[in-house]
């Protein structure tokens, strides 16, 4: 359950506070077991209610946004998102919701500032921006302590994620790149990666002075009018890994893809089809060998049926 309080002093900027609690607990729809399971809103608070964003956006002129919190998530403080797929429906498993691309668009949350250009033009027209972010995922204060946490600290597993994008409501691409400080994940991947952990500060043979940089293509169709043509939606990433003592059969290379289609207004105005398919982060490089034969699918199709204005189910 989600509970989303926003509060704007001049009609132009929002201060938002957003309460939640979820008791998916050690699940298969939280991703225990195999992490790629994991759904979209899945969550757990321990029969808690917690805050989990509080963050204020504030414009500068025409053209320019900044944003700053302490419980912020950089997928969020972009200018564009670049998908069509489930945007504005339903996301099912979170793969799928991050565009096919989980080891740039890694929905850290944390302490964040971003801001983000986007140009003005004519209604309907095609827009270039160039959005920036950085978030420290354990700057929330719980550990302020710069040898263990912190902000912009070696120990922040903090991330940059920067991005340059084009397009409008039917069309679009985007080029993305993140950072990430050793500690700071790729989020949806193999077991054989996951099982790695070669980003996983709190392992003896790791060091804090791995890290990594991933970069991601992504882009969408849509028709201009609903019918039998769905909208197309593909996203492509790279991730290489940084640093020392990485030892023989580790991963230093893994991709991801996916592509999605969406069909609007199915059967009954308001309703929607989707159907995804692609590969989440899987290793294509290990150190000392060239082949490591790893990779899973995943797939998914639903349909979002909205039983009244404000009631929508979705199998």
């Amino acid at each position: 359950h989600r509970l989303t309080l926003d509060t704007s002093f001049t009609g132009k900027d929002k201060l938002r506070t957003r309460l939640r609690t979820g008791n998916f607990g050690s699940s298969a729809f939280s991703g225990q077991g195999n992490n790629l399971t994991s759904l979209d809103t899945a969550s757990k608070t321990s029969d808690e209610v917690t805050i989990d964003r509080l963050f204020y956006k504030f414009p500068v002129g025409k053209e320019v946004t900044f944003i700053v919190g302490p419980m912020a998530r950089n997928t969020e403080s972009l200018a564009m998102w670049p998908s069509k797929y489930n945007k504005g429906g339903a996301k099912i498993l979170d793969f799928f919701a991050v565009a096919g691309v989980p080891g740039v668009y890694n929905k850290e949350t944390g302490s964040l500032i971003a801001a983000y250009w986007k140009q003005k033009v004519a209604k309907g027209d095609p827009a270039f921006s160039i959005s920036a972010n950085y978030v420290a995922d354990d700057g929330e204060g719980n550990d302020s302590n710069p040898t263990t946490g912190g902000i912009m600290t070696d120990n922040s597993n903090g991330n940059i994620l920067a991005q340059i994008g084009w397009g409008n409501g039917q069309y679009g691409a985007a080029a993305a790149y993140r950072y990430g400080q050793c500690g700071s994940g790729m989020r949806r991947m193999t077991d054989y990666i996951k099982d790695s952990d070669v980003l996983d500060c709190s392992t003896g043979h790791n060091s804090n002075s791995r890290s990594s940089n991933s970069f991601a293509l992504n882009g969408y169709w849509q028709p201009e009018e609903t019918g039998f043509i769905p909208s197309v939606s593909v996203g492509w990433a790279i991730n290489t890994i940084n640093g020392e003592n990485i030892a023989d059969g580790e991963y230093t290379t893994s991709q991801s893809w996916f592509t999605g289609l969406k069909w609007d207004d199915v059967f009954i105005d308001g309703n929607d089809l989707g159907f995804a398919f692609g590969q989440p982060t899987f290793a294509t490089a290990l150190k000392g060998d060239s082949d490591p034969d790893d990779g899973n699918y995943a797939f998914e199709l639903y349909y979002n049926y909205k039983v009244t204005d404000n009631i929508t189910v979705t199998p």
